[in-house]
């Protein structure tokens, strides 16, 4: 895993501008206890430790009669959805409570899920819990 670290490398879309993500100098790897239930909770644990540092809950952004886009679904005509008065958000929820660092991941996760590439991530915009993570869409 050691050797692995250093050559590892994604390229985000150019959508979002092309540029090589790699791992930083900290880097922490310690073997996993054997077994499903172990490694999900290990991972449940810190796909969610900013969310918990957080501490505030959050209802979903997106509107859940347009899920984000703020059209009106299966209409043909591309009309701006009643319900969110087009905007693809829920009316009502705000990011006020949350601590600017917080504030600044679903910001920046709903502004990239208003590309038409990164569509899905509307739906996920918020900080995120295990039950959001293994069912993102409630």
């Amino acid at each position: 895993m050691r050797r692995a670290v250093p050559v590892v490398a994604v390229a985000t879309p150019s959508v979002v501008g092309e540029r090589v993500l790699r791992w930083g100098r900290q880097v922490d790897i310690q073997p996993l206890p054997a077994g499903d239930v172990a490694v999900a909770r290990y991972v449940a644990k810190y796909a969610t430790k900013a969310a918990e540092a957080v501490g505030v809950e959050v209802p979903p952004l997106f509107c859940r009669a347009c899920r984000g886009d703020g059209l009106r679904p299966g209409d043909g005509l591309r009309l701006w959805c009643r319900a969110c008065s087009g905007t693809g958000r829920r009316p009502g929820v705000s990011l006020d409570q949350l601590p600017a660092h917080g504030r600044m991941l679903v910001e920046t996760c709903w502004r990239l899920g208003g590309l038409p590439e990164l569509r899905g991530l509307r739906p996920l915009a918020r900080p995120a819990r295990y039950r959001d993570l293994a069912f993102p869409y409630r």
